[in-house]
Order: C-alpha cells, then sequence, then structure tokens
C-alpha cells in the first residue's frame, strides 16, 4: 500500500474473496473496500468461467492493483500478474515436455509438463508409426505460439 495507508495502482494486496459474479470475483481489499478481478484476470494458464468452481468465499488471494477509477468508485484487480506470465517464457524452436492428455483424430492434446499451458501436435507433424497413449510424456519442439488463442503447436523432437 501506498503512504498513509492509501492503495495505489501497482499495489500487491491481500484480499478475501466476498462474492463471485458471472464475470469475475468481487474480494474486500482492507476497510472494507471491494474490488473486482475479472475472470481474465484469474489464471495464465487456465480460462476460468466459474470461479466458484475453483474459489470460495471467504477465501485470501493475493492480487495487484491495476486500476482505480474514483469517480466511479471501481477498483480492478488481477490475480495472475501476481507471477510471471508463463506464455513469455517460451519460444519458437525451444525443446519442452509434454504431457498427452487426448489423442484425437486431427490432432494430439497436450499440456506443458512445467506450466500446464495447453498445447497440440497437429496429426500432420505425428509419425505413423509412433505409438501414443494418454499420460506419456513426449519431448517435443515448440513450432508456434499463438498467445491469441493461448495455444502452443508442438512437433516431437
Amino acid at each position: 500500500m501506498g503512504s498513509e495507508g492509501k492503495i495505489a495502482v501497482g499495489d500487491v494486496v491481500r484480499t478475501t474473496i466476498s462474492n463471485f459474479t458471472n464475470w469475475g470475483i468481487f474480494v474486500t481489499i482492507v476497510n472494507g473496500i471491494e474490488g473486482l478481478i475479472h475472470l481474465s484476470e484469474l489464471s495464465w494458464t487456465e480460462n476460468i468461467k466459474n470461479p466458484q468452481d475453483h474459489y470460495t468465499l471467504g477465501e485470501e488471494l493475493k492480487a495487484i492493483i491495476i486500476s482505480i477509477d474514483k469517480d466511479k468508485k471501481k477498483i480492478e484487480l488481477s490475480h495472475k500478474q501476481i507471477q510471471p506470465n508463463p506464455w513469455q517464457k517460451y519460444s519458437v524452436g525451444q525443446h519442452v515436455n509434454a504431457i498427452i492428455l487426448e489423442i484425437e483424430k486431427h490432432d494430439i492434446q497436450l499440456k506443458l509438463e512445467d506450466d500446464n499451458l495447453p498445447a497440440i501436435i497437429p496429426a500432420r507433424l505425428v509419425y505413423r508409426d509412433y505409438n501414443f497413449e494418454e499420460n506419456n510424456k513426449l519431448e517435443c519442439i515448440i513450432q508456434e505460439i499463438d498467445k491469441n488463442k493461448k495455444r502452443i503447436i508442438l512437433a516431437i523432437a
């Protein structure tokens, strides 16, 4: 918190979940001051649609204040920005380990071992004689990173 006990953009605060909505989580920051953590600001890796499936009323969350609108009396916070953005630590050509989640006709669904980021291997990049099983670990090479779609395209190393 800033000087004189006031909150400011960029402050990391401990909050308590006070309510769930379709668009996020309301949290109590300090002295009854409430703010909102939008669904998109909850996780770098998960697309959370129902926050009550992941969090509970009264649960404490660390968050960073990302905006304060004094006129509208609105405070926006981010829970995910407490941690480094895992999407920024990967690059095309990088070797990674991935775990097979599901084998489909057109691709193989995986998650990166270190961060659980979603990834796929398109069928066109799969060896026909390779025996795939769910939960197996594969060494892969990143072919493409689509941060907007939150997807990484891999090839088998």
